[in-house]
């Protein structure tokens, strides 16, 4: 394929395909790169940061990364720019250039790996089970702190300062998330291979008590890298792999970990022990 030069956005987070990036653009190198795309009908390339800082400085990047598509904008006072992209495809970055004030990169367009791999769509209905129980538990977890706290607000805790030691067993905890993932293996695969819509940027309902996910194996897969609490560089490596099923495959363990984590702290809950909740991964 051929190499073309774009601007590039380097960024704390990481863009996948069909996903949706807002940005508020204060900066004013990024003012006129941001400008520049508007007026020119132009994408520019999300890059996660290596080394280095969003603001001021220069960044490092990744080498690999997404097309940014804007699809809204609204001017604010000053200058600033607030944008809605979309994500388009990935890249390689060839090159960097500091020939504008803002990054430029030269790009080598990523093909998709085959989306008729046999192996997709059973990894697909894995990551689907395991997601949704991913989930729920981050939703009972995040509700039984929330509710902690306002009894706490007002004045209804028994005293109990909660510092009761529990050990929990991993093995246990694992052997409960793996539940869901037998529970998926049991069911019949049913291949569905149609084309991933483009325009599709995280499904409404992706955060609720039901989650509404694609079944297309690629879309799926990255709906579930972009909306986990997974650490950047996680969610980078998993950005990328070269096809749906190595990346459906690496979200499977992340999400095995994740549950076994949030089921073990919700057994030493149980048990006596309130210790905090801040997601199933460290801070980004």
């Amino acid at each position: 394929m051929a190499v073309r030069r774009v601007p590039l956005f380097p960024l704390s987070q990481v863009l996948f395909p069909n996903m949706v990036l807002s940005l508020h653009i204060f900066e004013p190198r990024y003012q006129q790169m941001i400008n520049r795309c508007i007026d020119q009908d132009l994408p520019f390339g999300v890059v996660l940061i290596r080394h280095g800082r969003e603001v001021g400085g220069p960044a490092v990047p990744f080498e690999i990364g997404t097309m940014a598509r804007i699809t809204d904008v609204e001017r604010l006072p000053g200058g600033r720019i607030n944008v809605v992209t979309v994500g388009v495809n990935r890249f390689h970055l060839e090159g960097v250039s500091y020939d504008e004030p803002y990054l430029a990169g030269d790009i080598e367009f990523l093909e998709e790996g085959e989306v008729d791999d046999r192996r997709a769509p059973a990894l697909a209905r894995r990551v689907t089970a395991l997601f949704s129980r991913y989930l729920e538990l981050y939703a009972e977890l995040s509700t039984d702190d929330r509710e902690e706290d306002q009894d706490e607000e007002d004045g209804e805790g028994d005293g109990d300062s909660g510092t009761g030691e529990t050990d929990v067993s991993l093995a246990e905890a694992v052997d409960e998330a793996g539940q869901a993932l037998a529970e998926a293996l049991e069911q019949p695969v049913q291949e569905d291979l149609s084309p991933v819509d483009d325009s599709a940027g995280p499904e409404p309902g992706l955060l609720s008590d039901r989650p509404a996910l694609p079944k297309h194996p690629g879309a799926l897969a990255y709906a579930v890298a972009a909306s986990a609490g997974w650490r950047q560089r996680d969610k980078q490596d998993l950005l990328e792999k070269t096809t749906a099923a190595e990346r459906l495959r690496a979200e499977a363990g992340l999400l095995q970990r994740d549950i076994a984590s949030m089921l073990g702290l919700r057994r030493r809950r149980e048990e006596g022990g309130r210790p905090p909740f801040f997601g199933p991964c460290s801070a980004n």
